[in-house]
């Protein structure tokens, strides 16, 4: 019986993995690769991370906000050794629906999509739900929220399905859907959702110091002094010439 069981989910799996399938629920779309191309970000930073393995990596499946999830949500590690601040958001989507970015930090997973540590709203930049899959990257700016992620410290991030979102086959980063009251793992289902972010160091390097080991600046004259100064090496020029006559 418990192996019966496990060829059915297996077979659930897989039938869901397959393209053209945007929901949980077995719901389905034609596939239509969209013709427009994706125009990428042109945003580099110092920490750049996507559950897609490359950054700006284009789908290659979608799943919808009614048949598979509300949010998305996805998690990685400060490991670059100092205090980063996002700057921006990246995920393939399509749709309508009013969007929202939310982050928690911690090693816990948020229990629900209410009282992240930070959000704000965002807009879809297509307003197709439908194309399968969604290759329009939305580009969030975030860099006026202060997200600043600790070294060492995990960083979960999630968005509003607008209408359709990106995925790729599962390829061992674990993302989950908000689908049926919990965060439910889309490996499960043989898929992760596309989600990036891209960061820079919270803290400008310090400036190097100065002779003395200060950062004194440089002193300079004034426009009077500069006057007076060619005012005196003209006089001593004078009397230099008048000597030597």
């Amino acid at each position: 019986m418990k192996r019966l069981m496990l060829i059915v989910v297996m077979i659930t799996a897989v039938g869901v993995a397959s393209a053209g399938v945007v929901g949980k629920d077995g719901s389905t779309l034609p596939n239509n690769p969209n013709p427009v191309a994706n125009i990428e970000s042109p945003l580099q930073a110092a920490w750049e991370w996507s559950t897609a393995g490359s950054m700006d990596f284009v789908p290659t499946l979608g799943g919808s906000s009614d048949g598979w999830g509300t949010h998305f949500l996805a998690t990685t590690v400060n490991t670059s050794g100092q205090d980063m601040r996002i700057l921006e958001f990246g995920w393939p989507c399509g749709g309508t629906i009013a969007g929202e970015w939310l982050v928690w930090l911690g090693a816990s997973m948020p229990p629900n999509y209410s009282n992240p540590d930070f959000s704000g709203p965002f807009t879809a930049t297509s307003p197709d739900p439908t194309t399968l899959p969604p290759t329009i990257y939305t580009y969030v700016d975030v860099s006026g929220a202060n997200v600043v992620v600790p070294a060492g410290e995990t960083v979960w991030f999630a968005y509003v399905n607008p209408g359709i979102g990106g995925q790729v086959a599962f390829n061992g980063v674990d993302t989950w859907s908000w689908y049926g009251g919990v965060w439910d793992p889309d490996q499960a289902w043989g898929r992760t959702a596309v989600m990036q972010l891209r960061a820079d160091p919270a803290a400008q390097p310090t400036p190097t110091p100065g002779p003395g080991g200060t950062n004194a600046p440089v002193p300079t004259l004034s426009p009077i002094g500069l006057v007076a100064l060619i005012l005196v090496l003209a006089g001593i020029g004078a009397a230099i010439l008048m000597r030597r006559r």
